[in-house]
């Protein structure tokens, strides 16, 4: 449905991220403008989303994004909102993939933080840390696909569930016990938007196919080149994307086949 002169824009975590360096290695059109880092919960996309589209923020997130230094700060644009609202408006296809259910919460405002909350205004009576529901994560996707079809009525719309498990949690419980649950929240949520049969919206399974496929090859799904139980291997990476452009465009790609043969492992 797509070919190599069309722009597409990736937002989200991990697969966006690889997806747009992969794209123009391979000299597609990725769509390269700055957008805040880490926009990896659907109350962080719906806000985003929302803004560049029409100008207004939600009344449900705080717009704070991570410098350089690793310092959270208030999401400040670098452009006007017509220069971005004009990259959704000629995207050939949008990627949005999504990574965390947990969120930090103003109990008092209602309101949800794009990242962490800084320590200058941290306020423990108020600021909560909470895992966001299935209804919650649904509504905000439902909402960024209408936000994007008032302006690109037809562009394909991927969504994608990221398979980087958690660093860590605040909620009294293991880590990889709160991953599982986390990732259940949102591929739940992802399922029920794709039964509500949107128009031109597609689910891509990068998720199933490290965590459930990558259980069945005889290498590790995870840390294969460098040993980090977070870092998903990079073969298995380039082999999501190569399926991935084999699937959405319209020439054949021999070339990248032998790319990710040549990548994988024996």
């Amino acid at each position: 449905m797509l070919t190599q002169q069309d722009t597409i824009v990736t937002i989200g975590s991990c697969f966006a991220d690889d997806l747009r360096k992969a794209l123009i290695q391979r000299k597609y059109q990725a769509d390269i403008f700055w957008v805040p880092s880490g926009l990896n919960n659907t109350f962080a996309l719906r806000d985003f989303v929302s803004w560049c589209i029409s100008g207004a923020q939600t009344e449900q997130a705080y717009r704070y994004d991570r410098d350089s230094s690793g310092e959270i700060n208030e999401w400040m644009p670098e452009e006007e909102q017509e220069y971005y609202a004009d990259h959704f408006k000629k995207a050939g296809a949008i990627v949005f993939t999504i990574g965390l259910a947990e969120v930090w919460e103003d109990q008092e405002a209602g309101t949800v933080f794009w990242r962490g909350v800084p320590d200058r205004i941290f306020d423990e009576d108020k600021h909560v840390f909470r895992l966001s529901t299935v209804d919650e994560n649904q509504r905000n996707i439902d909402k960024v696909i209408e936000y994007i079809r008032r302006v690109n009525p037809h562009a394909p719309i991927v969504l994608t569930l990221s398979p980087v498990p958690l660093k860590a949690t605040f909620r009294p419980i293991s880590c990889m016990t709160a991953d599982c649950v986390s990732k259940s929240v949102l591929r739940v949520a992802l399922d029920q938007v794709m039964q509500a049969g949107h128009p031109d919206v597609y689910y891509w399974p990068s998720f199933e196919i490290v965590k459930w496929l990558g259980c069945h090859i005889p290498v590790q799904a995870y840390g294969y080149e460098d040993g980090h139980s977070r870092h998903v291997s990079r073969f298995l990476v380039d082999g999501i994307i190569t399926s991935f452009l084999s699937r959405f465009f319209q020439p054949t790609l021999p070339a990248m086949e032998s790319e990710a043969k040549a990548g994988r492992p024996q």
